[in-house]
């Protein structure tokens, strides 16, 4: 869950009512109604008996789940014990759990600590130190991760305050409810219940460590004493701030709220600024809803026409737009991701780069393979990536020549749309297929063919060019470019309600998604047998870089599929819309100006054998550029926003000239669609204009390189900043060899027994932008119509498909 959702409002003699109810059940009868009853259910732990109890009962409560079913939050204190890191790292391997690590703000571990706030603060002024390192964080991790209830490892036997603790309790600032389902048992129960599961503990518990905490206030406990009686021994303290609101909290939220500063209890003053729907401020539901039915991006944009520059769409989360800074703000100086991206690990729970939250994790896995993505490793001759590239270029023209110019191989597979559910063959068993009777310059469908060539290429670059794909020789094998598809249908569900993804996904989904784990395994399986050889000074492969660095197995194998994934995904949709977009009869004069620049620069093809191979002229056409930027500008891939989360105070300026300062934990995004359609700085932004990427009649060099530059600060078709995509350079000069070469030998239309061509007349100067959502599909008919663009956050055509017929220059 990406944002904070109202508390749950319980009264106290409801309260009551549950308490009574559920004291005589048993833990798991406890676990089970907190499942059933209470949404963005989270388990707080430090990884204690008990916690170690419940999160062994739960799996045993779903034993068919692949993953862990309810997320852990893990407190880290910067101070705990090695052996208590070595646990969660076990528990993590165990049981497949999702664990959020929450540490103190702006400190990275126990030294940076110190200097920041002084040696042994435990000492000086322990409850300033509770706030920093346990109170604060925990405020912080409920928040982002929109917390409502948590499961809790608190016992009546560990003494103390604990002594009266109720199954279910209300916090008392936050209202979070707490759920303790194991207060009635005793330390033996728990103990006999670890050993006889066998499941993973600390190691210090065999030296007499009963109740384990950070290494400086924990002691061995005596035998006969509370279990706990070995945590700050000798003072008068119970309990750290996490579970009783500390004095030093208090005094800290008044101060901050006199000094308009980050606090929990300001967050509703500041947001109460940011203008937007009433029911944005109450709930989550608008935006959820919005993005679950395909219509958010639309209506956002809208909110935005309407409110101006910021809009809260939930709670705790607002969207930005209109004015570059924001990017700069947002994403060049890299506010940490949201909880968004956490739900794009693979293989069980395996992080990746793209999953990764905090920026320093990040950072060290980018470093790792960030020299093999750069553009001089690509076009380096050392490295094999370049004469892949031309490769499967080449393939891409053979499959063009044979199934559409001479029409030897016609697209049967793709005219059925056997599992396309959206294709225009899907109830007719292809039969609307060359109704018209052509011999050659048959229709093709460019979508999945795209598919290929970039599963091709990403596949080789990732693992070698012997072990990579081989889609564009064997047409039979492309169904994996659908069932890739049909998994990534499940966005919304896979970011934001992963609990609920087996319910919501269909028979047709969850084979799929079978299907791809499968596949990729066997992808990798055949690479690590088949360890390509390489050269003095040549790259290693992705995955044999991962090796080399420590992550092998699925733990690299997360990071290649993420990479495939997305790799084949975008490239497909920029390409397929490229080449509908130069296919439309307003557009044919683009075909030519290119054409004309591929003939000017390396002559007329020798015959259809002959390939452009010179990636680094390929790569500086101004045309060819400029058709690019305009593509990626009209129909990014991912128009979608990419949720970030402030880390300090943020001012924003309002629509009225006013400002509002938005505190640490509110989640902020900006969407790359409309970035790219601020009608200031692209006029007629809504068009197709790749003549805005070019020198207008009369403008100087200086004067064009600034309104370039300009244009370019609003740009983010592969983000933005350090965590900006990271294969951008390698999909860029694929994309820019393929449409080379396939308008150095072809030019395109549209096939018209796929649909009714729009048509324009003579006064009609450019043709209809093609629009978001829901409301451009029309009648589904016209290809205008049928090739509307998905609203949600990574894109792609409305059917699925995209037909185009090609002829011989």
């Amino acid at each position: 869950m990406t944002s904070a959702a109202s508390p749950i409002q319980i009264s106290k003699q409801q309260l009551d009512h549950i308490n009574d109810k559920l004291k005589y059940l048993s833990p798991e009868e406890i676990l089970k109604w907190a499942f059933i009853t209470f949404p963005h259910l989270y388990q707080t732990t430090a990884f204690g008996l008990t916690g170690l109890v419940t999160i062994d009962m739960i799996s045993k409560m779903f034993p068919e789940s692949s993953e862990h079913p309810i997320d852990l939050i893990f407190i880290d204190t910067l101070h705990h014990f090695p052996q208590t890191y070595d646990l969660v790292q076990a528990v993590k391997e165990k049981y497949n759990s999702k664990i959020h690590e929450f540490k103190p703000l702006n400190v990275q571990d126990d030294i940076g600590f110190s200097k920041k706030y002084g040696e042994q603060l435990w000492e000086t002024d322990d409850s300033y130190y509770d706030f920093l390192v346990k109170v604060e964080p925990s405020q912080r991790a409920y928040k982002q991760l929109g917390v409502l209830a948590v499961l809790t490892g608190r016992r009546k036997s560990q003494g103390g305050a604990r002594g009266s603790l109720p199954v279910v309790e209300v916090e008392e600032t936050s209202g979070t409810i707490k759920i303790n389902p194991l207060c009635n048992w005793d330390f033996k129960q728990v103990k006999n219940y670890i050993d006889e599961n066998k499941v993973p503990y600390n190691a210090l518990l065999d030296l007499g460590y009963k109740s384990i905490g950070d290494w400086h206030s924990t002691v061995p406990v005596a035998e006969g004493e509370d279990e706990r009686s070995g945590r700050w021994k000798g003072q008068a303290k119970t309990e750290c701030g996490i579970h009783e609101t500390s004095k030093f909290a208090h005094y800290l939220k008044q101060q901050n709220e006199a000094n308009d500063h980050v606090s929990i209890a300001t967050e509703t003053k500041v947001e109460a600024k940011v203008p937007g729907p009433y029911i944005h401020r109450i709930t989550s539901f608008p935006a959820l809803n919005g993005q679950r039915t395909l219509k958010w991006n639309e209506k956002v944009r809208n909110l935005h026409d309407k409110y101006g520059p910021i809009v809260i769409l939930s709670p705790s989360e607002v969207s930005v737009s209109g004015d570059h800074q924001f990017i700069n703000d947002i994403y060049v100086k890299n506010f940490p991701k949201s909880t968004f991206y956490a739900n794009f690990t693979n293989h069980g729970g395996k992080d990746n780069m793209f999953a990764s939250l905090e920026n320093d994790r990040h950072l060290k896995y980018k470093k790792l393979v960030l020299s093999l993505y750069s553009k001089s490793s690509i076009f380096s001759n050392k490295n094999p990536t370049r004469d892949t590239i031309v490769e499967k270029v080449g393939y891409l023209r053979d499959n063009v020549y044979e199934s559409s110019v001479t029409g030897k191989r016609p697209d049967y597979i793709n005219a059925k749309s056997e599992f396309n559910q959206h294709g225009k063959g899907h109830t007719d068993n292809g039969k609307w297929f060359n109704k018209s009777g052509r011999i050659a310059n048959l229709g093709i469908d460019v979508y999945p063919l795209f598919g290929s060539l970039a599963m091709d290429v990403v596949s080789s670059f990732e693992l070698g060019p012997e072990n990579g794909t081989d889609l564009l020789l064997f047409p039979e094998k492309r169904d994996i470019i659908i069932s890739h598809r049909l998994q990534a249908s499940m966005s919304f569900w896979t970011t934001l309600m992963p609990r609920f993804w087996v319910w919501a996904a269909t028979p047709a989904i969850l084979k799929a998604s079978e299907t791809i784990e499968k596949w990729h395994l066997k992808l990798y399986q055949r690479a690590e047998e088949n360890v390509p050889k390489f050269e003095a000074g040549r790259n290693l492969t992705t995955l044999e870089t991962f090796k080399k660095n420590g992550l092998k197995g699925e733990y690299a194998y997360s990071f290649l599929t993420d990479n495939i994934f997305a790799g084949h995904e975008t490239t497909a949709i920029q390409l397929t819309y490229m080449t509908y977009e130069l296919s439309r009869p307003k557009h044919h004069y683009l075909q030519k100006l290119l054409q004309e620049e591929l003939f000017r620069t390396f002559g007329k093809p020798r015959d259809k054998n002959d390939l452009i191979k010179d990636l680094e002229i390929v790569d500086k056409l101004p045309i060819l550029e400029a058709i690019f930027q305009e593509n990626s500008r009209v129909h990014p891939s991912i128009p979608g926003a990419e949720p970030r989360v402030t880390n300090r105070p943020y001012a924003v300026t309002l629509k009225s000239g006013g400002k509002v300062v938005l505190p640490p934990g509110i989640i902020i995004s900006t969407l790359p669609y409309l970035m790219h359609r601020v009608e200031s700085v692209f006029p007629e932004s809504e068009t197709f204009k790749p003549e805005r990427w070019l020198p207008y009649e009369y403008e100087n060099d200086a004067d064009y390189e600034k309104r370039i530059s300009y244009q370019q600060k609003y740009m983010m078709p592969f983000g933005k900043g350090v965590r900006m995509c990271l294969g951008m350079q390698l999909a860029l000069i694929e994309m820019k060899l393929a449409v080379a070469n396939l308008y150095w030998h072809f030019n395109s239309k549209i096939d018209q027994d796929w649909c009714k061509l729009t048509q324009y007349d003579d006064s009609s100067k450019i043709a209809n932008p093609i629009k978001m959502g829901d409301s451009a599909i029309g009648a589904n008919e016209s290809d205008e119509e049928k090739m509307a663009m998905v609203d949600t956050y990574t894109t792609r055509p409305y059917n699925d498909e995209c037909w185009l017929q090609w002829y011989e220059n």
